[in-house]
């Protein structure tokens, strides 16, 4: 046994220094609270590396995390560690501090276990590995369950941060193999499906933790069922003797009897080992449990719309409670842009205000304009344009909350991350001057709406607004902002002077001369057209 002792001393600005003694084993360091050291910052990763200490080694190894560990400025993933080492988690400083002699460096890694060929053979299904990190070719599946998990113990580790500890396992069963999901933190998923408890493969099913991707396949020639340790198998159909004619008696070959099987035998009668699924029952039960999935996913579904509808139904109710109930008439809801028109009796608040919620719902801010409306019925609970004008925002509000879910469920997790890998790929173009800055932000922003847990895209975002923000204040920036500051100021100096067509053609210069969007005063003019609008609806 050696007497080896390591240190790790983990340092952060700002903070006091933290010191530890590592037991051997492994550590797992990360931002999660289950993680064994818990590095609490936004720049680590949920499972961002491990170390592993034996009697001959002290090795630290990063889990494909997304900023990296880094070692005297360069980036490692797997490394031997030294008596004084300091590796670098942004924003923590890991220093080991190794005491005791170092035995030589293995050059296998003994966490992976690849199964020998023999087993792969013998093996009546196996899991073909599709993608993953540091995996064998294909796994064995027996009659014992196969386990799945990040921890040592498992017979199949997954270096994968999105796997837990003990994450799944295949269990044979009377009918068949499942997939059992052990209560993992980010699911298992079969044929890019959630499973929700337990899932009955079949041959060819794609299995899904994280980034690792399976295949299950049953091996040539292997039986439906298997049965349980300590039983005899049941002979194999006649291979001359096609499905649909039952071969004759004389060519069976002599089994033992499957019904008598053994005094201490563990299984029930009622399921006997030897009962072989013919290929018609197996497509049958295939078939029953597609059609129980389709029948779930279509029970599901209704269900989203009657709680949408419920929703609707109680917003809506609520808005009119508040505001004293529905207007005695309904005409016809204003379209985009539509402006209010007060009327003689209107007081100049109440006009404001009016005034202010169209321009909003010209622009799409629907919940601004429905605060607006909100407003002047505090003013004059009576009035039946703004309580008209108020439900209709707030109808409007929850129909694109219901469209943006809906979008979100329709696009499959394979092409969110296609386009979030294009999304980023632009944003990389739009800083270096390639891309436009507006479109490439509105992009990253509408893919943040149906993602908000990834993170690169909202540091894209800011790396791309902050870029917009460094050409705004540039030399170049700012004379492209004073061109257009003029034709603005023009438009409203107009505007005041009631001069509305000369107001017009000011805003409209300017937003013509900067289609790409990349100066305040574009948005600025888009506000000056829009008041014109209301102006001329005002004065009509």
């Amino acid at each position: 046994m050696s007497n080896r002792q390591v240190e790790l001393v983990v340092r952060r600005a700002g903070n006091p220094e933290q010191r530890l003694f590592l037991a051997p084993g492994v550590t797992h360091l990360g931002r999660a609270e289950d993680n064994d050291l818990v590095l609490a910052d936004i720049g680590v990763s949920r499972r961002h590396a491990r170390i592993i200490v034996n009697e001959d080694q002290v090795r630290y190894e990063d889990l494909g995390s997304g900023n990296g560990s880094f070692l005297r400025g360069r980036r490692v993933d797997r490394h031997v560690v030294l008596n004084g080492d300091e590796i670098v988690i942004d924003p923590f400083q890991l220093t080991f501090r190794v005491h005791g002699s170092r035995g030589p460096v293995p050059e296998d890694d003994e966490t992976v276990r690849p199964p020998r060929a023999e087993e792969l053979e013998s093996a009546p299904a196996r899991l073909v590995v599709l993608a993953g990190h540091r995996l064998a070719a294909a796994y064995p599946v027996g009659s014992t369950a196969l386990s799945l998990g990040r921890s040592e113990v498992r017979d199949v580790v997954l270096f994968d941060p999105a796997a837990s500890r003990d994450h799944a396992a295949i269990e044979y069963r009377a009918d068949g193999y499942w997939l059992i999901d052990r209560g993992s933190a980010n699911g298992t998923y079969v044929n890019e499906l959630r499973v929700s408890g337990s899932h009955r493969l079949s041959t060819g099913d794609r299995i899904r933790i994280g980034a690792t991707e399976f295949r299950f396949e049953l091996s040539p020639g292997a039986p439906a069922q298997l049965s349980p340790p300590g039983l005899p198998s049941a002979p194999p159909p006649p291979v001359s003797a096609p499905p649909p004619v039952a071969a004759p008696p004389p060519a069976v070959a002599p089994a033992p009897t499957p019904m008598a099987p053994p005094p201490m035998s563990r299984v029930p009668a009622a399921a006997p080992p030897a009962a072989v699924a013919s290929p018609t029952q197996t497509h049958i039960s295939a078939s029953d449990a597609k059609s129980t999935n389709w029948l779930v996913i279509a029970v599901a579904v209704a269900g989203f719309f009657v709680v949408v509808a419920l929703a609707g139904v109680l917003f809506g109710g609520y808005f009119v409670y508040k505001n004293g109930g529905l207007p005695s008439a309904a005409p016809e809801p204003p379209g985009v842009g539509e402006v209010w028109q007060p009327g003689d009796d209107a007081n100049g608040e109440i006009a404001r205000l009016m005034a202010q919620g169209a321009q909003h719902d010209g622009h799409g801010r629907f919940f601004d304009s429905a605060g607006r409306y909100y407003k002047v019925i505090k003013l004059d609970s009576a009035h039946p344009e703004a309580r008209r004008r108020g439900y209709l925002a707030c109808e409007k509000i929850a129909f694109d909350v219901l469209a943006d879910d809906l979008l979100s469920r329709d696009v499959s997790a394979r092409a969110l991350r296609k386009d979030v890998r294009a999304a980023l790929a632009a944003g990389e173009s739009a800083i270096a001057g390639k891309a436009n800055l507006a479109d490439t932000y509105d992009l990253l922003h509408e893919l943040s709406t149906k993602l908000p847990e990834d993170e690169s895209l909202a540091k894209m975002a800011r790396r791309v607004k902050g870029a917009a923000l460094r050409y705004a204040k540039s030399d170049e920036g700012l004379a492209h902002q004073e061109a257009f500051s003029a034709k603005v100021k023009a438009g409203f100096k107009a505007l005041a002077s009631d001069d509305l067509d000369g107001a017009e053609a000011a805003f409209k210069d300017a937003t013509e001369a900067d289609p790409e969007r990349q100066t305040p005063q574009y948005f600025r003019a888009l506000d000056g057209l829009h008041a014109v609008d209301v102006a001329r609806s005002y004065g009509s």
